[in-house]
């Protein structure tokens, strides 16, 4: 069994295990300073959250959540996500999504997406969930937006 990854958020001196996982990701660079000064460039509606297993930065994934035209609450996408192969099958990969998931109902997030490449196959994915809502005066929670549950529909175009 496998022990559980410690999900943070990125900090700086990560850019260089960062440069390696988007290396990954078929975006090569081994420049941290680079990827630190992108990272800071972002806007306050991205985030990156760090999967630290054994002391070593196991995997990444990055987010951004923002108002949409098209909804009443915001969107989050997961814009990057990429684990090292010397970590991949150890629920690392699950351990960071689980707390995009966890970021996104924070923010108040309808919806989840993906954009993301599996070597040459693009993949799409919109994922709706319901958020924490009180409760109504029926004694039933409600959600925005009509949607409920945790279903993802997966659309792979190469």
């Amino acid at each position: 069994m496998h022990s559980v990854p410690h999900i943070r958020t990125y900090q700086a001196g990560d850019a260089a295990d960062l440069a390696k996982l988007l290396t990954l990701l078929g975006y090569p660079t081994d420049d941290a300073d680079e990827i630190r000064n992108r990272i800071a460039r972002m806007s306050s509606d991205h985030h990156t959250l760090v999967a630290e297993h054994d002391g070593q930065v196991a995997g990444f994934i990055g987010l951004m959540s923002f108002q949409a035209y098209e909804h009443p609450a915001p969107i989050g996408y997961i814009l990057a996500f990429s684990i090292s192969s010397a970590h991949q099958r150890q629920g690392i990969g699950k351990a960071l999504l689980s707390a995009a998931e966890e970021y996104f109902l924070q923010a108040s997030s309808i919806s989840g997406r993906i954009a993301a490449s599996i070597g040459r196959t693009r993949i799409n994915s919109t994922k709706p969930w319901a958020s924490p809502r009180p409760a109504t005066a029926s004694g039933k929670s409600s959600n925005r937006g009509g949607h409920s549950g945790s279903a993802a529909a997966l659309d792979c175009v190469a």
